[in-house]
């Protein structure tokens, strides 16, 4: 992600940012620059939004499935109880 700091160290100015620090104190602790910050923080956002996406299409799938299930049961009770009183 960057030129000289570990995607570690980026995670942890990041969380670190999240948890109140200021951008400022940070960029000059560390010295990179705001728009650097910024990149790094568009990069987190993205890679975030892109696993969100990914759980999201997962669920989806569940649900398709659990749907299909629950209306196979009820097919199959509807059957049976026409079954045992016709």
């Amino acid at each position: 992600m960057g030129d000289h700091f570990t995607d570690e160290e980026i995670q942890s100015f990041i969380g670190a940012y999240r948890a109140g620090t200021s951008l400022g104190h940070l960029c000059q602790q560390y010295g990179f620059s705001p728009d650097v910050f910024v990149h790094w923080i568009d990069d987190v956002a993205h890679k975030e939004l892109q696993v969100m996406r990914g759980e999201n299409e997962k669920l989806k799938r569940m649900l398709v499935e659990e749907t299909f299930k629950r209306k196979v049961m009820q097919e199959t009770i509807d059957r049976l109880q026409a079954a045992i009183n016709p």
